[in-house]
């Protein structure tokens, strides 16, 4: 049995090789980037128009236009953020706005700011809630806190964490949680002066 070679004739290539031929149709391809179709079953192939950055997906643009590298949206899968917090806060969980730091906050014979967070002006509800503990080394005389925030109809609000007066040790003295309006803030607060004592307060506040 014997097989008959296959013989090509070249005569003169004028570059560049179109696709009906067997070649891109190109003269010149852009660096890295992956290539596509053309825009007919024999057009020129495409190279996508960038390379895209580190941890980007390539989404479709639908029929009749070139993908392209970006963040994955909701609707795709992803998040729609570059970044773990954005994300999260994207998908409607709670995200920590707001830390005292290990050092925490030392009380003092007055009332002071201790932590704020404003939500964001979308017209929606929120979520904030308030993980509080305070580290009393001697006996406190006063020394409330207090949390403040605007309700969703629009009303000024305040809570009493805790009334102060602790003995020393450490307390978790609040876990609250709160329903607030958007594009308002929530401030967390001494309240009371410490008149005595010394205490340190550690607050993280979560909102979404």
């Amino acid at each position: 049995m014997g097989f008959t070679p296959w013989v090509a004739t070249v005569g003169n290539i004028v570059p560049p090789l179109p696709v009906a031929d067997g070649g891109t149709g190109d003269t010149a391809l852009t660096a890295f980037a992956l290539l596509a179709g053309g825009t007919t079953t024999t057009a020129a192939v495409q190279s996508l128009g960038g390379v895209g950055t580190a941890g980007q997906a390539l989404t479709s643009a639908g029929a009749g236009a070139l993908p392209s590298f970006g963040t994955l949206p909701i609707a795709g899968g992803g998040t729609g953020a570059t970044t773990a917090a954005a994300g999260l806060a994207a998908l409607g969980g709670l995200v920590k706005q707001a830390d005292t730091g290990p050092n925490g906050f030392t009380m003092i014979n007055g009332t002071q700011t201790i932590l704020t967070y404003t939500t964001a002006n979308d017209g929606l509800l929120h979520t904030v809630i308030v993980n509080l503990g305070v580290l009393v080394t001697v006996l406190q005389v006063g020394g409330a806190l207090q949390l403040a925030w605007t309700d969703p109809a629009g009303n000024a609000r305040t809570s009493t964490l805790n009334s102060g007066g602790l003995g020393t040790g450490m307390t978790n003295v609040a876990l609250a949680e709160r329903v607030v309006q958007a594009n308002t803030t929530v401030t967390l607060s001494q309240s009371s002066a410490l008149t005595a004592g010394a205490s340190v307060a550690y607050a993280q506040l979560w909102g979404n």
